[in-house]
């Protein structure tokens, strides 16, 4: 499956969304897996180390999703 990469600083990638009008939830960094250990050991730690995924939890604008958690009915 074809894959888009966007490496920038954290602080550029946030303030894309916040400026946006996304409200941040969550920013997790997620290491591997303790059974990559005993597979992988030489490269264990340093995926331990310097993870190569970054995922943002994010909600839309107010002016998308009402208050109820809805999509504004006029919105495409």
């Amino acid at each position: 499956m074809p894959t888009t990469l966007w490496r920038r600083p954290l602080h550029a990638m946030t303030g894309a969304f916040t400026g946006a009008g996304f409200r941040l939830r969550a920013i997790g960094a997620p290491g591997p897996e303790r059974a990559a250990r005993e597979l992988f050991p030489d490269g264990f730690q340093d995926l331990s180390a310097n993870p190569d995924s970054l995922f943002l939890v994010v909600e839309p604008p107010l002016s998308v999703v009402g208050s109820g958690g809805r999509p504004v009915a006029d919105h495409p």
